[in-house]
């Protein structure tokens, strides 16, 4: 903590540690539990109409969906199932989807892709 106090919004550096495993503790000086806990909960989308919220996009939009993964313990890890991203596909009039084969910070984690998606957005548009 001390470190993160000393040099705000820097990664941490732990010789032995993949930059990977760390990349996510830049995130936690702002971060309130409470926010996690309606995930483990699964009220954070409690009172949204996610479907109206979908529909009423009307600009063109690329979705980039990371690939679904499962646990062990049959958990999803990731932010929807392939049937749900269909779905969210279906709602938004004017929207392609582009599959990555990437864990869930696909913008950290393949950063090309991402921007390449945003430039071909800006071209067709």
């Amino acid at each position: 903590m001390k470190y993160r106090w000393q040099n705000p919004g820097q990664p941490i550096i732990i010789a032995w540690a993949p930059r990977t495993w760390l990349h996510v503790l830049l995130y936690t000086d702002n971060y309130d539990p409470k926010f996690g806990n309606t995930f483990y909960e699964g009220s954070w989308m409690n009172g949204v109409d996610q479907g109206n919220m979908l529909k009423s996009i009307k600009c063109p939009a690329i979705y980039l969906k990371a690939i679904t993964q499962y646990g062990k313990d049959g958990v999803l890890y990731a932010a929807n199932t392939d049937d749900d991203a269909n779905k969210v596909q279906s709602l938004i009039a004017n929207c392609e989807r582009i599959d990555i084969k990437s864990g869930h910070d696909i913008h950290y984690e393949h950063p090309d892709d991402f921007i390449s998606a945003c430039e071909k957005l800006l071209k067709e548009n």
